[in-house]
């Protein structure tokens, strides 16, 4: 049997999964949770195996991570997934193991907690294509720097960049969203996103994941 703990701010979603699941045989809800902070402290009373967070809810990201460095042992399953790149990866970063999209089917979201219990990395076709993609772009990133292009690229760019551009790029490099950083750097969201023009502008990149080739 696997024991589930749901956490969900809104309450109508949170008590109809609940509801859900209690009437599927293999799996038992030993809990839920409508905060961050209630769902830490629920996940520290309970014997949780599988925790689902409704990625809508904010701090998700945060919760998220917190319960996996201290209770390694539980797995973290991301509900109502928006399926990007940012969203993908801040979910990888901190350790989700299992994504549960918007268009999931209940029996999708039953066969996701069960691998995941299982040890498995389980995720939709498109999400791991994305992961794939990503990969892909990182590794074609860093070949094209290769013969000792790469550190003579990194050193002109940085020098092209203000310390706080440069903090960010190595925080959008650990897979930080602009929400994220704004709150690690205590600024404005708006001025994250301002910051991250600027590199994008001076380094000719289009996207943010190009950065992860140079400071990586």
């Amino acid at each position: 049997m696997i024991n589930i703990l749901v956490v969900s701010d809104i309450t109508l979603y949170k008590e109809a999964l609940s509801g859900f699941l209690e009437e599927q045989n293999a799996v038992s809800v030993v809990g839920s949770a409508s905060s961050a902070i209630e769902a830490f402290d629920e996940v520290s009373q309970s014997e949780a195996d599988v925790v689902l967070i409704d990625m809508t809810m904010p701090e998700s990201l945060e919760v998220a991570e917190k319960i996996v460095a201290t209770f390694p042992q539980i797995k973290i399953v991301a509900l109502l997934l928006v399926e990007n790149e940012e969203s993908i990866f801040s979910c990888a970063r901190v350790g989700i193991t299992g994504y549960v999209t918007r268009e999931a089917s209940l029996e999708q979201l039953i066969n996701t907690v069960l691998n995941v219990a299982n040890g498995e990395l389980y995720c939709p076709r498109r999400i791991a294509a994305s992961l794939f993609f990503k990969l892909n772009t990182l590794k074609k990133a860093d070949d094209t720097l290769d013969n000792g292009e790469k550190d003579v690229e990194m050193s002109t760019i940085q020098a092209s960049l203000t310390n706080r551009e440069k903090q960010i790029s190595q925080l959008i490099v650990e897979g930080f969203s602009n929400k994220l950083i704004a709150r690690k750097l205590t600024i404005e969201v708006s001025t994250v996103k301002n910051h991250v023009h600027n590199i994008l502008s001076k380094t000719g990149f289009q996207k943010r994941t190009q950065l992860v080739g140079l400071f990586s």
